[in-house]
């Protein structure tokens, strides 16, 4: 299978509702999972402490 099937895939233009939904998972996942970690380490040194 050529590597060139895989970079002429179609991509969503970058307007579409359908990117900007994904796009602003993402970035909920990311502040969430950011957020998540910090508690945790937040949790644990506390306790050593």
């Amino acid at each position: 299978m050529p590597l060139t099937s895989l970079t002429l895939t179609p991509l969503p233009p970058l307007a579409s509702p359908e990117s900007t939904a994904v796009n602003g998972v993402k970035l909920l996942g990311i502040v969430v999972g950011t957020v998540l970690l910090l508690a945790a380490m937040r949790a644990m040194f506390g306790r050593r402490k």
